[in-house]
């Protein structure tokens, strides 16, 4: 009668095996995809800096005869654009998204290519990350 009293079953069965193993590589992808989200974040933070800081640094070391030059060249690359072109001419030079347009084409043309965008920043980020590793 002893036989009777002793539970000689499994207490886990093959399926909740299986379900706790998907969890667990569940709860590690989420784990992955949270640090990449985090690492990115800081990525945007650091690009969003060094860009500010070298285009400061850049509009610092223009005289005013290198400033008034780039001005005419931006004002002709402008101009031949389409649209953007007439929001120049009717709105100015002071207008925010032709300054937005006069920044990037300032950034373009001096700072490195890696603050040209933030998608080629976190290329760079990751080459530097191969490379100290």
């Amino acid at each position: 009668m002893s036989a009777f009293e002793r539970d000689f079953r499994p207490l886990e069965t093959e399926y909740f095996k299986v379900q706790k193993e998907k969890q667990a590589i569940a709860e590690e992808q989420k784990q992955i995809e949270h640090e990449e989200a985090l690492r990115l974040q800081i990525l945007k933070e650091q690009y969003t800096k060094e860009r500010f800081t070298g285009f400061q640094e850049l509009l610092e070391g223009f005289s005013e005869n290198e400033y008034s030059d780039l001005k005419g060249e931006f004002e002709n690359q402008i101009l031949q654009t389409g649209f953007v072109g007439k929001i120049y001419k009717t709105k100015g030079f002071q207008y925010g998204a032709i300054q937005v347009k006069r920044r990037n084409f300032l950034i373009e043309k001096f700072l490195p290519s890696y603050l040209h965008s933030f998608e080629n920043y976190v290329t760079w980020a990751g080459q530097e990350d191969n490379l100290s590793n």
